[in-house]
């Protein structure tokens, strides 16, 4: 199963978290997420959450804020985050156990349809804190 928490509301977002996966043995790993609005030379938290998810695997939940949807969920051995604008597909990222359990973090930027930059942040360990003032938000 994948279980999402969230503090920090998306605007106008649409959070389908409902989500079925397979029943099958594996290991269950932690992503964490957040998502930043770029203004100028700051960065606007938009969205974060905190998920578990077993993999291998397979379900998916989507998220939606403006003219940006982000669908994430495992496939197989891997997460996958896909970053789209409108149709478009601006981004697509994809991380195993191993690189979860790394420490390691995957910061990516994209652009909108309308020109809105977005910066992006994944890694895996245990749920981070989603308060705003908290090192997790500012890295």
């Amino acid at each position: 199963m994948v279980t999402f928490f969230s503090k920090i509301p998306w605007a106008t977002a649409a959070l389908v978290a409902a989500v079925s996966l397979s029943c099958s043995s594996g290991e269950q790993v932690v992503i964490n997420e957040r998502m930043f609005l770029r203004e100028g030379e700051t960065l606007v938290p938009k969205g974060g959450g905190c998920l578990w998810v077993k993999l291998p695997g397979s379900g998916s939940a989507s998220f939606a804020n403006g003219d940006i949807s982000v669908q994430v969920g495992a496939e197989g051995d891997a997460f996958v985050v896909r970053v789209f604008s409108g149709q478009q597909l601006l981004q697509s990222r994809s991380y195993d156990a191993a690189w979860l359990r790394s420490g390691q973090v995957d910061e990516f930027d994209v652009t909108t349809q309308a020109s809105a930059l977005y910066v992006l942040r994944y890694w895996g360990g245990t749920c981070a804190n989603l308060d705003a003032s908290s090192p997790e938000m500012a890295f």
